[in-house]
């Protein structure tokens, strides 16, 4: 009887046995003990130093099937330690039985001798088989319900997202920290929030390295508003909610990325402007002759390039724009609030501020009693949750609506807060500011002189002979500049209207 031709086959289940552990080698030398034993031949021996649960994931397995599929006539049997070595599930363990058997190779376990020949040992061989399978499912629930109770805490468990990183609280709880690319992150949505540029263009703008589709799962996690992910695990739906560490992001910004990502928010890119700094008046003049706006545009001449503004009927204006600039600022120079004048606006902004402040304390304190009463609907599903009366999927669903709703509540509220009501500074800033205009306006730039000419100026300015010419001025830059102080009422109807278009 000829001794058979075997193939040693060893395999790891895990990396780290592979990196650090002396199984392969054991297991090595095992079989080829077992061969010497046998007075079997080791045609060759293939080593599986990677772990993966199917056989089509094994690179030296695949190779090993080639080598026997093209040396089968050579080789009686595939050889190796105990059957968890060759497969943990069943189904697949099976399937290359039979394949390897239409090759006339049969599959000897060293440890667990069986004769597959023989039927009632196949429930045997079911049993070696599914064994690792039970022991691995429950380890895997083990581990599952592990990590759900730890998220239940609050802790976060997995990898760390970026601009985090893995580590640990006073009490050994597994908690996030904020790491170097934090502040990375918090701009990354700040940018996002303002709705003026897509998520692309911000990657760009901070150079960030993470691709864009990276970038918008970061803007769509909630990890970083100080949320934990609660799995699916029993019945129990997943759920988001507080964990214990730090958020990098304010639900208020989280929520205003959202709706940029969702298109809810239209964006706001701005447009090319064609305003020139050398010709801030072009839209703003007109000609005295025939009263067509004028246009404007550099020119060459006298051994240097100057800017002209023009009409664009030949022959009727024309004149060097740096000179109509300097005129335009000295007649800014004359406008100079009389100091009693000053003094009355000071004293009837006072007025209008006093009733501006208590007009939006009242408007967010009107909001309170709506957040009381939905933080008491929220206790009260809490109790009826506590005491089994709701089930978790409904729970978990009334519970995200409210606190959503208690949310905009809050955030409404603080917007409204936030309105800058000292009107004091404003005043301080707003009398300054005319008292001083051709100062400040020497140093604006191209928007900002635009948007000043346009409120001073509400109709269009000509210029000649070194002049300005306008049929109307703001009214309330009017009054203000007024020599008399009977404008009481008028001022203070005037600073109201002002005060709440700024808002607008």
């Amino acid at each position: 009887m000829k001794n058979k031709n075997v193939i040693l086959y060893t395999r790891v289940s895990t990396k780290e046995q592979a990196d650090t552990g002396y199984s392969l080698i054991f297991q090595k030398e095992q079989l080829e003990k077992y061969c010497g034993f046998k007075n079997y031949n080791n045609v060759k021996h293939f080593e599986e130093d990677y772990s993966a649960k199917t056989f089509t994931k094994r690179k030296k397995y695949q190779e090993m099937k080639q080598y026997i599929k093209a040396n089968h006539k050579n080789i009686d049997a595939l050889l190796f330690v105990k059957w968890d070595r060759f497969s943990r599930n069943l189904e697949f363990a099976l399937t290359e039985i039979r394949y390897l058997a239409s090759l006339g190779v049969d599959v000897e376990c060293m440890e667990q001798p069986l004769d597959l020949n023989i039927p009632e040992n196949l429930a045997i061989l079911a049993t070696y088989l599914a064994s690792p399978e039970i022991e691995n499912k429950r380890i895997s629930q083990r581990v599952k319900g592990g990590m759900v109770k730890a998220a239940q805490l609050g802790c976060y468990m997995g990898s760390s997202p970026i601009g985090y990183t893995n580590g640990r609280d006073s009490l050994e709880n597994a908690v996030l920290q904020p790491n170097e690319r934090a502040e990375e992150i918090k701009m990354l949505f700040k940018e996002v929030a303002t709705g003026t540029k897509s998520v692309k263009q911000v990657r760009e703008q901070l150079k960030i390295k993470e691709s864009v589709s990276t970038c918008q799962r970061i803007l769509r996690n909630k990890v970083y508003i100080g949320k934990v992910r609660v799995p699916e695990h029993e019945g129990t739906p997943e759920y988001w909610k507080d964990g214990l560490h730090e958020a990098l992001i304010d639900e208020a910004t989280f929520y205003k990325v959202q709706d940029v990502l969702d298109g809810r928010v239209v964006k706001t890119n701005p447009k090319y402007s064609k305003k020139r700094e050398d010709l801030y008046l072009r839209d703003f003049l007109e000609c005295p002759i025939c009263g067509r706006k004028l246009t404007g545009s550099p020119s060459k001449g006298n051994g240097g390039i100057y800017s002209y503004y023009y009409c664009g009927n030949a022959g009727h204006t024309s004149f060097r724009a740096d000179e109509a600039h300097n005129e335009f600022t000295k007649m800014l120079y004359t406008f100079k609030p009389k100091q009693e004048v000053a003094d009355l606006y000071v004293e009837i902004l006072k007025d209008v501020s006093r009733e501006r402040k208590g007009g939006f304390k009242n408007k967010a304190k009107s909001i309170t009693p709506q957040i009381e009463t939905l933080g008491t609907k929220l206790i009260t599903l809490q109790d009826k949750w506590l005491d089994g009366k709701t089930n978790d999927s409904d729970y978990h669903s009334m519970k995200e609506r409210i606190e959503k709703q208690i949310r905009e509540l809050k955030f409404e509220q603080e917007q409204i807060l936030s309105i800058d009501t000292n009107f004091d500074s404003k005043l301080n800033f707003g009398l300054n500011l005319l008292s001083n205009l051709d100062k400040f306006f020497a140093v604006m730039d191209i928007e900002t002189k635009y948007n000043m000419i346009g409120l001073i100026f509400p109709e269009k300015l000509q210029y000649q002979k070194n002049q300005y010419q306008t049929t109307k001025i703001n009214e309330f830059v009017n009054t203000i500049l007024s020599d008399n102080t009977r404008y009481r009422e008028k001022i203070k109807k005037l600073t109201a209207i002002s005060d709440s278009q700024s808002h607008l």
